[in-house]
């Protein structure tokens, strides 16, 4: 048996599965190209900067609206001591 008619009796066996279960699957077991990979997977580095986007960015554009820049840049990256940074509108 190769890859492609495993990869068909897998599908059949879980279509006929959820069919005497009383589901009806919303794919039919004939059809195992969308088993085949979508895109590339991503990498970790890929992973890690869609987190700081969706995490960190927000977080460092509000920090923005209180600190300078460049002394935020600075406390970021060099590992400042927070009395070292000072804000430049009232915090709240």
């Amino acid at each position: 048996m190769n890859a492609r008619d495993m990869d068909s009796s897998i599908v059949s066996a879980v279509h006929r599965w959820y069919s005497t279960h009383g589901i009806e699957p919303r794919f039919v077991p004939e059809v195992v190209d969308w088993l085949d990979p979508v895109g590339r997977p991503e990498t970790d580095g890929e992973r890690q900067l869609a987190w700081l986007r969706a995490t960190v960015t927000p977080l460092v554009r509000r920090l923005l609206e209180w600190y300078d820049r460049e002394e935020l840049i600075e406390f970021i990256f060099e590992g400042g001591d927070t009395p070292e940074i000072r804000p430049i509108r009232e915090l709240s």
